[in-house]
Protein backbone atom coordinates (compact mmCIF):
# COMPACT_ATOMS: atom_id res chain seq x y z
CA UNK A 1 0.00 0.00 0.00
CA UNK A 2 2.53 2.78 1.22
CA UNK A 3 5.38 1.80 -1.67
CA UNK A 4 2.00 2.19 -3.78
CA UNK A 5 0.99 5.43 -2.76
CA UNK A 6 4.60 6.67 -2.79
CA UNK A 7 5.15 6.21 -6.32
CA UNK A 8 1.75 7.91 -7.26
CA UNK A 9 2.72 10.79 -5.12
CA UNK A 10 6.20 11.24 -6.66
CA UNK A 11 4.56 10.92 -10.04
CA UNK A 12 6.15 7.45 -10.69
CA UNK A 13 2.95 6.25 -11.40
CA UNK A 14 0.39 8.47 -13.43
CA UNK A 15 -3.49 7.70 -13.56
CA UNK A 16 -5.39 7.50 -16.80
CA UNK A 17 -7.97 9.87 -17.06
CA UNK A 18 -11.90 8.91 -18.59
CA UNK A 19 -14.09 11.22 -20.21
CA UNK A 20 -17.00 11.87 -22.22
CA UNK A 21 -18.56 14.79 -24.73
CA UNK A 22 -21.72 16.35 -23.49
CA UNK A 23 -23.56 17.85 -26.93
CA UNK A 24 -24.14 21.61 -26.22
CA UNK A 25 -26.04 24.01 -28.82
CA UNK A 26 -26.87 27.69 -28.75
CA UNK A 27 -29.33 29.46 -27.60
CA UNK A 28 -31.76 30.77 -30.13
CA UNK A 29 -30.12 34.11 -31.85
CA UNK A 30 -27.42 34.05 -28.80
CA UNK A 31 -24.19 32.91 -28.19
CA UNK A 32 -25.02 31.18 -24.91
CA UNK A 33 -25.12 27.42 -25.31
CA UNK A 34 -27.04 25.30 -23.49
CA UNK A 35 -26.12 22.00 -22.64
CA UNK A 36 -28.06 19.18 -23.53
CA UNK A 37 -28.21 16.09 -21.63
CA UNK A 38 -26.58 13.73 -24.42
CA UNK A 39 -23.01 12.28 -24.28
CA UNK A 40 -20.89 11.64 -27.89
CA UNK A 41 -18.00 9.87 -27.98
CA UNK A 42 -14.47 10.39 -28.81
CA UNK A 43 -15.14 9.39 -32.55
CA UNK A 44 -17.61 11.68 -33.49
CA UNK A 45 -14.69 14.90 -32.07
CA UNK A 46 -12.36 13.15 -33.99
CA UNK A 47 -14.29 13.67 -37.31
CA UNK A 48 -15.53 17.03 -36.89
CA UNK A 49 -12.02 17.90 -36.25
CA UNK A 50 -11.05 16.54 -39.64
CA UNK A 51 -13.33 18.26 -41.40
CA UNK A 52 -16.43 15.74 -41.66
CA UNK A 53 -19.69 16.87 -42.08
CA UNK A 54 -21.36 14.92 -38.89
CA UNK A 55 -24.06 16.79 -37.53
CA UNK A 56 -26.52 15.07 -40.14
CA UNK A 57 -25.44 12.25 -39.40
CA UNK A 58 -25.15 12.99 -35.31
CA UNK A 59 -29.18 14.11 -35.41
CA UNK A 60 -29.98 10.99 -37.22
CA UNK A 61 -28.01 8.49 -35.36
CA UNK A 62 -29.54 10.02 -32.16
CA UNK A 63 -33.15 9.80 -33.97
CA UNK A 64 -32.58 6.03 -34.44
CA UNK A 65 -31.55 5.49 -31.19
CA UNK A 66 -35.20 7.40 -29.75
CA UNK A 67 -32.99 9.54 -27.46
CA UNK A 68 -35.54 12.25 -26.18
CA UNK A 69 -34.00 15.71 -25.04
CA UNK A 70 -35.99 19.03 -24.32
CA UNK A 71 -32.71 21.34 -24.90
CA UNK A 72 -32.54 19.67 -28.79
CA UNK A 73 -35.71 19.09 -29.38
CA UNK A 74 -36.36 22.89 -28.43
CA UNK A 75 -32.96 23.68 -30.67
CA UNK A 76 -34.48 21.79 -33.87
CA UNK A 77 -38.24 23.18 -33.37
CA UNK A 78 -36.78 26.45 -33.39
CA UNK A 79 -35.32 26.17 -36.33
CA UNK A 80 -38.46 25.18 -38.22
CA UNK A 81 -42.02 27.27 -38.61
CA UNK A 82 -44.58 27.06 -40.87
CA UNK A 83 -44.67 29.72 -43.94
CA UNK A 84 -48.17 30.77 -45.20
CA UNK A 85 -48.65 30.27 -49.29
CA UNK A 86 -52.03 32.23 -50.82
CA UNK A 87 -53.48 30.07 -53.27
CA UNK A 88 -56.43 30.31 -55.63
CA UNK A 89 -60.22 30.54 -54.55
CA UNK A 90 -60.60 26.83 -55.96
CA UNK A 91 -63.53 24.84 -55.29
CA UNK A 92 -61.61 22.11 -55.12
CA UNK A 93 -61.25 19.62 -51.87
CA UNK A 94 -58.09 19.76 -49.86
CA UNK A 95 -56.46 16.87 -50.58
CA UNK A 96 -57.77 17.89 -54.81
CA UNK A 97 -56.27 21.49 -53.90
CA UNK A 98 -52.75 19.35 -52.77
CA UNK A 99 -52.39 17.26 -55.29
CA UNK A 100 -53.63 20.11 -58.02
CA UNK A 101 -50.97 22.02 -56.63
CA UNK A 102 -48.17 19.13 -55.50
CA UNK A 103 -45.65 20.23 -58.65
CA UNK A 104 -45.26 24.29 -57.41
CA UNK A 105 -42.73 24.03 -54.80
CA UNK A 106 -43.29 21.12 -52.46
CA UNK A 107 -43.91 17.22 -53.51
CA UNK A 108 -44.59 15.69 -50.40
CA UNK A 109 -48.35 16.50 -48.37
CA UNK A 110 -47.69 15.66 -45.39
CA UNK A 111 -51.09 14.09 -43.61
CA UNK A 112 -52.38 13.37 -40.40
CA UNK A 113 -52.27 10.31 -37.84
CA UNK A 114 -55.69 9.89 -39.42
CA UNK A 115 -54.48 9.80 -43.24
CA UNK A 116 -56.34 13.08 -43.78
CA UNK A 117 -55.08 16.41 -45.41
CA UNK A 118 -56.45 19.33 -44.16
CA UNK A 119 -55.90 23.06 -46.04
CA UNK A 120 -56.50 25.90 -44.59
CA UNK A 121 -58.89 28.54 -45.68
CA UNK A 122 -59.31 32.07 -46.06
CA UNK A 123 -62.13 34.37 -45.10
CA UNK A 124 -63.02 34.52 -48.86
CA UNK A 125 -62.53 30.75 -49.34
CA UNK A 126 -58.75 30.65 -50.96
CA UNK A 127 -56.31 28.36 -50.44
CA UNK A 128 -53.51 29.11 -48.18
CA UNK A 129 -50.87 26.06 -48.41
CA UNK A 130 -48.90 25.44 -45.25
CA UNK A 131 -44.94 25.28 -46.18
CA UNK A 132 -42.31 23.84 -43.44
CA UNK A 133 -39.89 25.90 -43.40
CA UNK A 134 -36.17 25.55 -41.86
CA UNK A 135 -33.47 27.31 -40.60
CA UNK A 136 -30.07 28.30 -41.28
CA UNK A 137 -27.99 29.49 -38.61
CA UNK A 138 -24.80 32.31 -39.95
CA UNK A 139 -23.02 34.73 -37.40
CA UNK A 140 -23.20 38.87 -37.89
CA UNK A 141 -20.25 40.18 -39.79
CA UNK A 142 -18.97 41.35 -36.39
CA UNK A 143 -19.46 37.66 -35.11
CA UNK A 144 -21.13 38.92 -32.21
CA UNK A 145 -24.87 37.43 -32.79
CA UNK A 146 -26.33 34.14 -34.21
CA UNK A 147 -28.74 34.89 -37.27
CA UNK A 148 -31.32 32.40 -38.52
CA UNK A 149 -32.46 32.39 -42.76
CA UNK A 150 -35.12 30.49 -43.58
CA UNK A 151 -35.71 28.18 -46.68
CA UNK A 152 -38.22 25.98 -47.77
CA UNK A 153 -39.06 22.60 -47.40
CA UNK A 154 -40.53 20.67 -50.22
CA UNK A 155 -43.20 19.48 -47.98
CA UNK A 156 -46.72 20.36 -47.52
CA UNK A 157 -48.39 20.35 -44.15
CA UNK A 158 -51.65 19.34 -42.89
CA UNK A 159 -53.25 22.19 -41.55
CA UNK A 160 -53.72 20.70 -38.16
CA UNK A 161 -49.85 19.03 -38.17
CA UNK A 162 -48.87 22.84 -38.90
CA UNK A 163 -50.87 23.81 -35.92
CA UNK A 164 -48.71 21.12 -33.60
CA UNK A 165 -45.16 22.87 -35.26
CA UNK A 166 -46.25 26.47 -34.55
CA UNK A 167 -47.18 25.21 -30.81
CA UNK A 168 -44.49 22.66 -30.22
CA UNK A 169 -47.07 19.93 -29.24
CA UNK A 170 -45.33 17.48 -32.42
CA UNK A 171 -41.96 16.80 -31.90
CA UNK A 172 -38.98 16.79 -34.78
CA UNK A 173 -38.98 13.29 -34.21
CA UNK A 174 -42.42 12.33 -33.81
CA UNK A 175 -42.36 14.48 -37.34
CA UNK A 176 -39.40 12.85 -38.95
CA UNK A 177 -41.17 9.49 -38.69
CA UNK A 178 -44.27 10.05 -40.13
CA UNK A 179 -42.60 11.60 -42.89
CA UNK A 180 -40.54 8.37 -43.14
CA UNK A 181 -43.96 6.69 -42.82
CA UNK A 182 -45.59 8.23 -45.99
CA UNK A 183 -42.93 8.91 -48.03
CA UNK A 184 -39.83 6.51 -47.03
CA UNK A 185 -36.47 7.00 -45.63
CA UNK A 186 -34.95 9.02 -49.10
CA UNK A 187 -37.62 11.87 -48.94
CA UNK A 188 -36.34 12.36 -45.28
CA UNK A 189 -32.78 12.09 -45.97
CA UNK A 190 -32.95 14.37 -48.93
CA UNK A 191 -35.41 17.15 -46.80
CA UNK A 192 -36.18 17.00 -43.23
CA UNK A 193 -32.63 15.40 -42.44
CA UNK A 194 -30.64 18.26 -44.54
CA UNK A 195 -31.52 21.11 -42.13
CA UNK A 196 -29.24 20.22 -39.51
CA UNK A 197 -26.48 20.52 -42.13
CA UNK A 198 -26.08 24.09 -41.41
CA UNK A 199 -24.55 23.49 -38.28
CA UNK A 200 -21.07 21.81 -39.62
CA UNK A 201 -20.77 25.52 -41.64
CA UNK A 202 -21.64 27.52 -38.99
CA UNK A 203 -19.49 25.99 -35.98
CA UNK A 204 -16.16 26.60 -36.25
CA UNK A 205 -14.96 25.58 -32.03
CA UNK A 206 -15.08 22.09 -31.29
CA UNK A 207 -14.81 22.97 -27.49
CA UNK A 208 -17.75 25.19 -27.91
CA UNK A 209 -20.08 22.72 -28.95
CA UNK A 210 -18.58 19.06 -27.19
CA UNK A 211 -17.99 19.33 -23.63
CA UNK A 212 -15.84 17.57 -21.80
CA UNK A 213 -16.67 15.86 -18.94
CA UNK A 214 -14.51 13.78 -16.41
CA UNK A 215 -15.66 10.24 -15.90
CA UNK A 216 -14.71 8.41 -12.53
CA UNK A 217 -12.73 5.66 -13.77
CA UNK A 218 -14.32 3.24 -10.89
CA UNK A 219 -17.21 3.49 -13.63
CA UNK A 220 -14.49 2.31 -16.54
CA UNK A 221 -13.56 -0.96 -17.95
CA UNK A 222 -11.09 -0.80 -21.23
CA UNK A 223 -12.66 2.60 -22.14
CA UNK A 224 -15.89 0.88 -22.06
CA UNK A 225 -18.27 2.96 -20.03
CA UNK A 226 -20.84 1.30 -17.25
CA UNK A 227 -23.27 4.13 -18.12
CA UNK A 228 -26.06 2.38 -15.94
CA UNK A 229 -24.46 2.58 -12.86
CA UNK A 230 -22.85 6.10 -13.55
CA UNK A 231 -26.37 8.22 -14.29
CA UNK A 232 -27.71 6.35 -10.78
CA UNK A 233 -24.30 7.48 -9.13
CA UNK A 234 -23.31 10.25 -10.47
CA UNK A 235 -24.73 13.53 -9.97
CA UNK A 236 -22.83 15.35 -12.98
CA UNK A 237 -24.47 12.56 -15.16
CA UNK A 238 -28.18 12.42 -13.77
CA UNK A 239 -30.50 11.91 -16.63
CA UNK A 240 -27.66 11.37 -19.52
CA UNK A 241 -28.53 9.96 -22.44
CA UNK A 242 -25.55 7.92 -23.98
CA UNK A 243 -25.38 7.64 -28.16
CA UNK A 244 -23.89 3.99 -27.91
CA UNK A 245 -21.94 2.39 -30.72
CA UNK A 246 -22.42 -0.11 -33.24
CA UNK A 247 -22.05 -2.88 -29.93
CA UNK A 248 -24.35 -0.83 -27.58
CA UNK A 249 -21.15 0.00 -25.79
CA UNK A 250 -20.06 3.79 -24.46
CA UNK A 251 -16.27 4.29 -25.76
CA UNK A 252 -14.63 6.79 -23.47
CA UNK A 253 -12.06 9.38 -24.91
CA UNK A 254 -9.04 8.86 -22.59
CA UNK A 255 -5.77 10.63 -21.20
CA UNK A 256 -2.61 10.61 -19.03
CA UNK A 257 -2.50 12.64 -16.04
CA UNK A 258 -0.95 12.62 -12.64
CA UNK A 259 -3.82 11.00 -10.21
CA UNK A 260 -5.56 12.89 -8.52
CA UNK A 261 -9.17 12.55 -6.62
CA UNK A 262 -10.29 16.45 -8.52
CA UNK A 263 -9.77 14.19 -12.07
CA UNK A 264 -11.07 10.70 -10.56
CA UNK A 265 -8.55 8.86 -12.12
CA UNK A 266 -7.43 7.55 -8.53
CA UNK A 267 -6.81 3.75 -8.50
CA UNK A 268 -6.36 2.38 -4.90
CA UNK A 269 -3.96 -0.23 -3.79
CA UNK A 270 -7.08 -2.15 -1.93
CA UNK A 271 -9.21 -2.33 -4.54
CA UNK A 272 -7.36 -3.67 -6.99
CA UNK A 273 -6.04 -6.07 -4.23
CA UNK A 274 -9.48 -6.81 -3.84
CA UNK A 275 -9.94 -7.50 -7.46
CA UNK A 276 -6.68 -8.93 -8.99
CA UNK A 277 -4.83 -9.92 -5.71
CA UNK A 278 -2.06 -8.74 -3.93
CA UNK A 279 0.53 -10.58 -6.32
CA UNK A 280 -0.40 -9.33 -9.18
CA UNK A 281 -0.52 -5.85 -7.86
CA UNK A 282 3.19 -6.28 -7.08
CA UNK A 283 3.88 -7.76 -10.32
CA UNK A 284 2.30 -5.13 -12.53
CA UNK A 285 4.05 -2.45 -10.35
CA UNK A 286 7.27 -4.04 -11.45
CA UNK A 287 5.93 -4.81 -15.21
CA UNK A 288 5.06 -1.02 -15.72
CA UNK A 289 8.29 0.21 -17.44
CA UNK A 290 11.48 1.24 -15.76
CA UNK A 291 11.73 2.17 -12.03
CA UNK A 292 13.59 5.68 -12.69
CA UNK A 293 10.65 6.61 -14.84
CA UNK A 294 6.96 7.93 -14.71
CA UNK A 295 4.71 5.21 -15.82
CA UNK A 296 0.99 5.36 -17.04
CA UNK A 297 -1.89 2.92 -15.36
CA UNK A 298 -3.33 1.09 -17.86
CA UNK A 299 -6.15 -1.53 -16.50
CA UNK A 300 -5.65 -3.47 -19.74
CA UNK A 301 -2.12 -4.22 -18.77
CA UNK A 302 -2.86 -5.41 -15.04
CA UNK A 303 -5.22 -8.22 -16.72
CA UNK A 304 -2.69 -9.14 -18.67
CA UNK A 305 -0.09 -9.74 -15.85
CA UNK A 306 -2.91 -11.16 -13.79
CA UNK A 307 -3.51 -13.98 -16.94
CA UNK A 308 0.24 -14.34 -16.56
CA UNK A 309 -0.20 -15.69 -13.06
CA UNK A 310 -3.12 -17.71 -13.95
CA UNK A 311 -0.91 -19.92 -16.33
CA UNK A 312 1.89 -19.55 -14.04
CA UNK A 313 -0.31 -21.69 -11.61
CA UNK A 314 -1.87 -23.88 -14.63
CA UNK A 315 1.91 -25.59 -15.07
CA UNK A 316 1.52 -26.97 -11.38
CA UNK A 317 -2.25 -28.23 -11.79
CA UNK A 318 -4.25 -30.13 -14.01
CA UNK A 319 -7.69 -29.05 -15.96
CA UNK A 320 -9.52 -29.65 -12.65
CA UNK A 321 -7.31 -27.53 -10.43
CA UNK A 322 -5.89 -30.94 -8.67
CA UNK A 323 -1.86 -30.26 -8.04
CA UNK A 324 -0.29 -32.55 -10.52
CA UNK A 325 3.48 -32.24 -10.68
CA UNK A 326 5.50 -35.39 -12.31
CA UNK A 327 9.31 -36.52 -11.04
CA UNK A 328 9.91 -37.52 -14.74
CA UNK A 329 13.40 -35.92 -15.68
CA UNK A 330 12.82 -32.88 -18.49
CA UNK A 331 13.39 -33.30 -22.00
CA UNK A 332 16.20 -30.89 -23.73
CA UNK A 333 13.42 -28.15 -24.77
CA UNK A 334 12.19 -27.90 -21.17
CA UNK A 335 15.80 -27.23 -19.60
CA UNK A 336 16.69 -25.24 -22.32
CA UNK A 337 13.58 -22.86 -21.77
CA UNK A 338 14.51 -22.66 -17.70
CA UNK A 339 18.00 -21.99 -18.06
CA UNK A 340 18.10 -19.41 -20.54
CA UNK A 341 15.22 -17.63 -18.08
CA UNK A 342 17.65 -17.88 -15.22
CA UNK A 343 20.28 -16.58 -17.50
CA UNK A 344 18.09 -13.51 -18.52
CA UNK A 345 15.95 -13.02 -14.64
CA UNK A 346 19.42 -13.16 -12.92
CA UNK A 347 21.04 -10.59 -15.24
CA UNK A 348 18.17 -8.30 -15.27
CA UNK A 349 17.85 -8.14 -11.25
CA UNK A 350 21.45 -7.79 -11.05
CA UNK A 351 21.37 -4.15 -12.95
CA UNK A 352 17.79 -3.08 -11.73
CA UNK A 353 15.71 -3.87 -14.37
CA UNK A 354 12.51 -4.98 -13.23
CA UNK A 355 10.19 -4.39 -15.86
CA UNK A 356 12.12 -7.00 -18.02
CA UNK A 357 12.32 -9.75 -15.43
CA UNK A 358 8.37 -9.85 -15.40
CA UNK A 359 8.63 -10.23 -19.51
CA UNK A 360 11.49 -12.73 -19.44
CA UNK A 361 9.13 -14.77 -16.96
CA UNK A 362 5.65 -14.53 -19.48
CA UNK A 363 7.74 -15.98 -22.18
CA UNK A 364 9.50 -18.84 -19.94
CA UNK A 365 5.90 -19.78 -19.10
CA UNK A 366 4.80 -19.78 -22.42
CA UNK A 367 6.85 -22.03 -23.55
CA UNK A 368 6.71 -24.24 -21.00
CA UNK A 369 2.58 -24.23 -21.32
CA UNK A 370 3.36 -25.14 -25.13
CA UNK A 371 5.85 -28.14 -23.89
CA UNK A 372 2.91 -28.57 -21.70
CA UNK A 373 5.60 -29.02 -19.02
CA UNK A 374 4.73 -30.28 -15.46
CA UNK A 375 8.33 -31.27 -14.26
CA UNK A 376 9.47 -30.87 -10.37
CA UNK A 377 13.05 -29.81 -11.86
CA UNK A 378 11.99 -27.64 -13.70
CA UNK A 379 8.93 -25.91 -12.02
CA UNK A 380 10.87 -26.15 -8.74
CA UNK A 381 13.36 -23.15 -9.81
CA UNK A 382 10.72 -21.36 -11.95
CA UNK A 383 8.80 -20.92 -8.56
CA UNK A 384 11.81 -19.39 -6.84
CA UNK A 385 12.31 -17.37 -9.88
CA UNK A 386 8.69 -15.56 -8.89
CA UNK A 387 9.04 -15.56 -5.76
CA UNK A 388 10.30 -11.62 -5.57
CA UNK A 389 7.45 -10.51 -7.31
CA UNK A 390 4.83 -13.21 -6.30
CA UNK A 391 5.20 -14.24 -2.77
CA UNK A 392 2.13 -15.44 -2.00
CA UNK A 393 1.46 -17.55 -5.00
CA UNK A 394 5.31 -18.87 -4.73
CA UNK A 395 4.83 -19.83 -1.34
CA UNK A 396 1.64 -21.52 -1.78
CA UNK A 397 3.10 -23.61 -4.74
CA UNK A 398 6.40 -24.06 -3.17
CA UNK A 399 4.40 -25.72 0.21
CA UNK A 400 2.61 -27.89 -2.27
CA UNK A 401 5.74 -29.56 -3.61
CA UNK A 402 6.19 -30.37 -0.45
CA UNK A 403 9.09 -28.21 1.32
CA UNK A 404 8.72 -27.77 4.91
CA UNK A 405 10.90 -24.70 4.99
CA UNK A 406 9.97 -21.21 3.70
CA UNK A 407 10.67 -20.39 -0.26
CA UNK A 408 12.46 -17.30 0.92
CA UNK A 409 15.20 -20.08 2.55
CA UNK A 410 16.26 -21.18 -0.65
CA UNK A 411 19.13 -20.28 -2.59
CA UNK A 412 19.11 -18.82 -5.79
CA UNK A 413 18.83 -20.98 -8.98
CA UNK A 414 21.94 -21.39 -10.98
CA UNK A 415 21.76 -21.31 -14.33
CA UNK A 416 24.30 -24.31 -16.33
CA UNK A 417 25.48 -22.85 -20.33
CA UNK A 418 25.58 -26.28 -21.36
CA UNK A 419 21.92 -26.21 -21.47
CA UNK A 420 22.12 -23.29 -23.66
CA UNK A 421 24.54 -24.60 -26.03
CA UNK A 422 23.34 -26.08 -29.44
CA UNK A 423 24.71 -29.54 -30.50
CA UNK A 424 22.77 -29.50 -33.53
CA UNK A 425 20.53 -27.12 -35.86
CA UNK A 426 17.38 -27.95 -38.11
CA UNK A 427 18.84 -27.28 -41.31
CA UNK A 428 15.38 -25.99 -43.59
CA UNK A 429 16.31 -28.11 -47.33
CA UNK A 430 15.33 -26.28 -49.95
CA UNK A 431 14.93 -27.52 -53.95
CA UNK A 432 15.09 -24.35 -56.70
CA UNK A 433 14.59 -21.86 -53.48
CA UNK A 434 11.36 -24.08 -52.13
CA UNK A 435 11.57 -25.56 -48.59
CA UNK A 436 10.97 -29.22 -48.20
CA UNK A 437 11.69 -30.86 -45.47
CA UNK A 438 14.31 -30.52 -42.36
CA UNK A 439 17.05 -32.28 -41.40
CA UNK A 440 19.01 -31.78 -38.14
CA UNK A 441 22.79 -31.75 -38.25
CA UNK A 442 25.28 -31.34 -35.39
CA UNK A 443 26.33 -27.29 -35.42
CA UNK A 444 30.11 -28.08 -35.78
CA UNK A 445 29.71 -30.16 -39.48
CA UNK A 446 31.51 -28.25 -42.26
CA UNK A 447 30.06 -27.79 -45.53
CA UNK A 448 31.22 -31.16 -47.22
CA UNK A 449 29.84 -32.99 -44.58
CA UNK A 450 26.74 -31.02 -44.67
CA UNK A 451 26.15 -31.63 -48.11
CA UNK A 452 26.93 -35.46 -48.40
CA UNK A 453 24.26 -35.93 -44.99
CA UNK A 454 21.30 -34.27 -46.99
CA UNK A 455 22.18 -36.19 -50.22
CA UNK A 456 22.28 -39.30 -48.64
CA UNK A 457 18.54 -38.70 -46.93
CA UNK A 458 15.48 -40.53 -48.53
CA UNK A 459 13.85 -36.86 -49.44
CA UNK A 460 16.31 -35.96 -51.27
CA UNK A 461 15.67 -38.89 -53.69
CA UNK A 462 11.99 -38.01 -54.22
CA UNK A 463 12.56 -34.30 -55.01
CA UNK A 464 15.84 -35.03 -57.88
CA UNK A 465 13.52 -37.31 -59.66
CA UNK A 466 16.15 -38.84 -60.79
CA UNK A 467 18.14 -35.62 -61.92
CA UNK A 468 21.85 -34.89 -61.10
CA UNK A 469 21.53 -31.59 -58.66
CA UNK A 470 23.55 -28.24 -60.61
CA UNK A 471 24.83 -27.12 -57.25
CA UNK A 472 24.56 -27.26 -53.55
CA UNK A 473 24.51 -24.10 -51.12
CA UNK A 474 24.99 -24.43 -47.73
CA UNK A 475 25.02 -21.63 -45.39
CA UNK A 476 26.15 -23.08 -42.16
CA UNK A 477 23.57 -23.33 -39.48
CA UNK A 478 20.86 -21.14 -41.87
CA UNK A 479 19.75 -23.12 -44.96
CA UNK A 480 20.62 -25.74 -47.77
CA UNK A 481 19.42 -25.42 -51.24
CA UNK A 482 19.60 -27.97 -53.91
CA UNK A 483 19.86 -26.25 -57.43
CA UNK A 484 17.97 -28.85 -60.00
Amino acid sequence: DEPFKKMINQGMITGRSSFAYRLCLPEEESFTERSTNIFVTKEWIDRYSNGDRIFEELFEEIRKQNIKDDVLEKFIRSRQKVQEVVGSNLELTDEEAAMQHQGRTWEYPVRNENGFFNLKRGKSGEVIFEQLMYGAISWDEQNTRAVVTYYPSRFLLSHDIADSVRNGSISPWRLAEMVIQQFGLDAYNNNIRAFSSFIDSSFEEVSKYFKRLRVDISYVDNDSLNFQDLVVSSRDFTGAKFLLNDQRKFICDWEIEKMSKSKFNVQTPDELVEKFGADTLRCYEMFLGPVEQSKPWDTKGINGVHNFLRKFWRLFHDKSNAFAVSDDAPSKEELKTLHKTIKKVTEDLNRYSWNTVVSTMMIGVNELTDLQCNKRAVLEPMCVLLSPYAPHMAEELWQKLGHPASITEVAWPAFDEAHLTESSFDYPVSFNGKTRFFVSLPVDWNQEQVTAAVMEHEGTAKYLEGKAPKKVIVVPKRIVNVVV
